[in-house]
Order: structure tokens, then sequence, then C-alpha cells
């Protein structure tokens, strides 16, 4: 049995709070809605509205150029894991009732100059993609993040609390316009793989060498493929690209040659 009323929309059967969702986006966005039904959990795509047993699980403004805000309700998209915003200097803001969205795994929030510092509030978020000019030091506090594109954007440094991502596995920093990172990327021991190709950085903090899970290292001078987990393996590829030598690993107290802990 439903907990709540079913409604159709477009031939779909939704539940009450999703299809009070819908008809105040139908509102926002001035036309009908495309909805298909999806006959799995893990469903989403950039063109529809995504229902999955009654509820809301994806959308996308790509299509949508005159939504100007979304609606507050979106607190009632309880089985809500996809989010799409692709137009965000459109939207004057984002809900502060969209952090009760905590079945919300990945989202992206692109065409914002900043990202949006609610967007640190999504605790159940693994998989964010951003291209904003900067980043709020809050960002540190998505610390179930998995995955991390911030590439192709005007993107210029990278807060420091980045280095509290620590179950982070992928990030892309490429085409942006980045001269350095922070020292504390040395604490992503998760991380496999790193993109800073395309930007301005010239050299690599040391700390990098306590990347020893890292298993791609996309540069501008070649993407290196790393096999192993030790940290001799590590130092050798950062060697050829920023010219950290073995006496400034053994300074940090991480002797070239031996397993990290």
């Amino acid at each position: 049995m439903a907990d709540s009323p079913i409604f159709e929309y477009d031939g779909i059967a939704i539940e009450e709070p999703d299809y009070r969702f819908i008809l105040e986006l139908e509102r926002a966005v001035g036309k009908k809605l495309k909805i298909q039904l999806a006959t799995t959990a893990d469903k989403y795509d950039l063109e529809h509205v995504i229902v999955f047993e009654h509820h809301v699980q994806s959308f996308c403004d790509r299509k949508w150029n005159d939504l100007r805000a979304l609606p507050a309700s979106i607190a009632n998209l309880a089985y809500l894991k996809y989010l799409f915003i692709e137009n965000g200097h459109h939207l004057a803001q984002i809900p502060r009732t969209i952090t009760r969205c905590t079945s919300l795994r990945s989202a992206h929030f692109l065409g914002f100059d900043e990202l949006p510092g609610i967007v640190c509030d999504l605790p159940s978020l693994k998989e964010l993609k951003a291209n904003p000019i900067r980043l709020p030091d809050a960002i540190g506090s998505l610390r179930n993040l998995t995955w991390l594109d911030l590439s192709k954007s005007g993107l210029k440094s990278i807060p420091t609390s980045i280095g509290t991502l620590k179950k982070l596995e992928f990030l892309d920093l490429g085409e942006t316009n980045i001269t350095e990172l922070p020292g504390t990327i040395g604490n992503l021991r998760t991380l496999k793989e790193l993109r800073i190709d395309g930007n301005f950085v010239e050299k690599l903090p040391v700390s990098m060498i306590k990347l020893t899970n890292l298993e791609v290292l996309g540069t501008d001078v070649a993407q290196y493929q790393i096999f192993t987990n030790k940290s001799s393996d590590v130092l050798e590829v950062l060697e050829k690209h920023c010219g950290i030598v073995k006496s400034e690993a053994s300074r940090i107290g991480f002797p070239y040659g031996e397993e990290s802990e």
C-alpha cells in the first residue's frame, strides 16, 4: 500500500509529495515536463524527470532556461538520487530545504561563479561535478565524497580544507586556472586518480608522496600509470614531474623506498 495518495502525470503514477513538486517545477519552468518511468533504481538521464516506483529519482534543468529557482518542496523528494543543475547562472538560489534530500548521491552544479555553500551541507553526496571560479572552504564538509570533477572551469585556487575528503578516489582539476595545489592534498590517502592537465601548475607539493594509492596522475607532461602502492613508485613519478628528491621526502618523515603506514 502506498504511503500517500497516487496521482498521474503524463500517464505515470507518482506519489503525492513528488507529484506536488513536479507541478511546482512545471509552473516554474513554464511548460510541460518530460517524464520517464525507470525500471531500475539507478536510472537517470539529462532530458527527463525520472520516476522510479512512484517517486522522483532524478532530474536535470538542461532544457529549462526559464527556471529561476528550485521549488522549496524539493525537500519532499525522499528518493531523489541524481540532481543535475546545468544553468546555475539563471538560478537566484538553491533552497536550504535541499539538505533534506538525504538520498542524494550524485549532483552537477554548473554555471555558478561560486559553488553554493548549501551544497556543502549534503553529507550523503558521493559524486560532485562543478565548474566554479571559487570554492567555499566548507567543501571539506563533504566527507563521503569519492568523486570530484572541477575541470573546465575558471577555478584559481583550491582551499586547504580539501584535505579532509578522506574518501576521495577521483579528483579532476584539469583545464582550470589553478597555479598550485595545497599541501593538504597529501592527506587524500584514498586518491586513485588525479588530473591536473591543462592548467598552470608547475610544481606539485612534496606531500603528494603520501598518495600511495595513486594509480593515475594526468599532467601536461604525460599521464603516468602507477601500478604499485609503494612510496618509491609514487616518488619516482613525482620526481619526473616536479623535481621532488629523496632528501625532501626524508625531511617530511617519509623515507624514500619505504611503504606508508
